[in-house]
């Protein structure tokens, strides 16, 4: 198995992982910027941390403009890092890509970040039980 082929497994299993909420992530204050964003890229998001078996991580979106040849023009675009990161945040190796694994862990870690699932049921809850058709009929 080659060493991108490894990686690739690798986030897989981290969306799993967090999925199982085995793996649990945070978000990092907004004043902390990770030390791996260069020149011209933007910041994109949240930022999110975790660290499993010892290891850091770190997982955010980022904006960068590129040149396109076919329009001969510059053209802004979207990007996701996963990093590998030491005790004090700074980068020891990152992966900047679009791959659907990258992406697919970066919504599973928003899910769980924001508690969205919980709120949503929250939310519903609250609708069936004071806003339903049902209980206005009763009322009236």
């Amino acid at each position: 198995m080659s060493f991108d082929d490894k990686i690739l497994k690798l986030i897989i299993e981290f969306n799993r992982l967090t999925r199982e909420k085995i793996i649990k992530w945070f978000v990092m204050p907004a004043n902390k910027y990770p030390s791996s964003l260069r020149g011209g890229e933007r910041l994109k998001g949240h930022i999110f941390t975790t660290k499993f078996e010892e290891k850091g991580f770190r997982l955010y979106g980022y904006q960068s403009k590129y040149y396109n040849s076919e329009t001969d023009s510059l053209e802004e675009g979207e990007y996701l890092r996963f990093e590998l990161i030491d005790d004090d945040g700074i980068t020891e190796w990152d992966l900047s890509d679009n791959e659907s694994a990258v992406s697919n862990l970066y919504q599973t870690v928003q899910l769980q970040t924001s508690d969205i699932k919980n709120i949503t049921n929250s939310i519903l809850d609250i609708i069936q039980t004071k806003y339903s058709q049902e209980n206005r009929n009763i009322a009236l």
